[in-house]
C-alpha cells in the first residue's frame, strides 16, 4: 500500500517538478509501487482514488530525469494498450491520452539512450524497430544524437500535452547541462557552429556555458578556464564509463582482468563519445 507521503507526492493533478535525483527517484519509487497496489488503470483515470490520473507519465519523466533508461523501456513496453483514448475516461481525449504522452517522452527517452551509449546501443521504438532509425521532426539524418534528443523533448513541449510538456521542459534543461559537461570533457576545441547544433542553443548563449571564443579563430570555442557550472548535479548516464573521465577509465582497465580488450573497449567508448557528444 501507498504511505501518506508517497500518496501525496502523487496528489492530483501531478507533481509539478521531477528536478533533483532524490525527489525524482521518490517520485520513481511511489509510482512504480502505486502501479502495482492500486486496483486498476481505469480507477486511477476515472478519478475513483485521490491520485494523479498521470503516474506512468510522471514515473516514465523521473526515470528519464535518473537516466535509466533502460528502466523507462521496460515501463513503454507494459504500459501499451492498458489506455485505450475515450473509452476509459471520458474526459481523456484523443488529444490528452496518456498512451500519447507516453510515445513523446519514449521517443526522446530512445534518443538519449543513443547519446548516452555513444550510438553502440539503440533501444526498441516499436515492432523491432532501433532507435538508430527513428524519425524526429525537423532533424536531419547527420544530426548528432544529441540534437535529435532535444528535438524530441521540445516536441514533448510543443504538443501541450500535461504534464508531458512541463516535465519535457525540465528533462530539455537537465539534459542539454548534460550534453555540455560531455562536451567540456571530451573537447579542448571546438567549431562554434558545431557545438550550437550539439546544445541546441543560439551563439550568443555559449558563455553561459563556460565557453569563449578561441583568440586565433573566432569561428571555434574554447573553455572558460574561470567558468564555474551554476547548475547543480550534471550526473552523466547510467554506464559507468560514462560518468568517468578519461584518465578513470585506463586506471581502472589497466588494473582488472583482460587488460588489452579493457583498454581496446575503454578507447573505442572514448571515440564514440568524442564523435557523439
Amino acid at each position: 500500500m501507498l504511505s501518506t507521503e508517497e500518496l501525496t507526492l502523487l496528489s492530483p493533478p501531478y507533481p509539478a517538478s521531477i528536478t533533483s535525483r532524490p525527489h525524482a527517484r521518490r517520485l520513481a519509487s511511489a509510482c512504480e509501487l502505486a502501479e502495482v497496489s492500486l486496483p486498476s488503470a481505469s480507477s486511477i483515470a476515472n478519478g475513483e482514488l485521490k491520485i494523479s490520473p498521470h503516474i506512468l507519465v510522471i514515473e516514465m519523466a523521473s526515470l528519464m530525469y535518473l537516466g535509466e533508461y533502460i528502466h523507462v523501456q521496460h515501463l513503454w513496453s507494459r504500459s501499451r494498450g492498458m489506455f485505450q483514448t475515450g473509452e476509459e475516461n471520458p474526459e481523456e481525449t484523443a488529444g490528452n491520452s496518456t498512451q500519447q504522452q507516453l510515445d513523446l517522452l519514449y521517443k526522446a527517452a530512445c534518443l538519449c539512450h543513443l547519446w548516452s551509449t555513444g550510438g553502440m546501443y539503440p533501444m526498441e521504438v516499436s515492432g523491432g524497430a532501433a532507435t538508430s532509425n527513428m524519425q524526429v521532426e525537423n532533424t536531419e539524418e547527420s544530426d548528432p544524437y544529441s540534437t535529435m534528443a532535444m528535438k524530441a523533448m521540445q516536441s514533448c513541449i510543443d504538443s501541450g500535452l500535461q504534464p508531458c510538456a512541463t516535465y519535457g521542459a525540465q528533462l530539455l534543461d537537465s539534459f542539454r547541462h548534460k550534453v555540455n559537461e560531455r562536451l567540456h570533457r571530451s573537447f579542448s576545441r571546438i567549431k562554434l557552429s558545431n557545438y550550437c547544433l550539439r546544445m541546441g542553443v543560439a551563439t550568443d548563449v555559449v558563455g553561459g556555458f563556460g565557453w569563449i571564443a578561441d583568440p586565433s579563430s573566432p569561428e571555434y570555442l574554447v573553455p572558460d578556464s574561470e567558468w564555474e557550472p551554476d547548475y547543480p548535479e550534471v550526473e552523466m548516464d547510467t554506464a559507468f564509463v560514462s560518468k568517468a573521465t578519461h584518465e578513470d577509465v585506463l586506471q581502472h582497465v589497466l588494473s582488472n582482468g583482460d587488460r588489452i580488450k579493457q583498454l581496446s573497449n575503454a578507447v573505442m567508448f572514448m571515440e564514440q563519445t568524442k564523435m557523439n557528444a
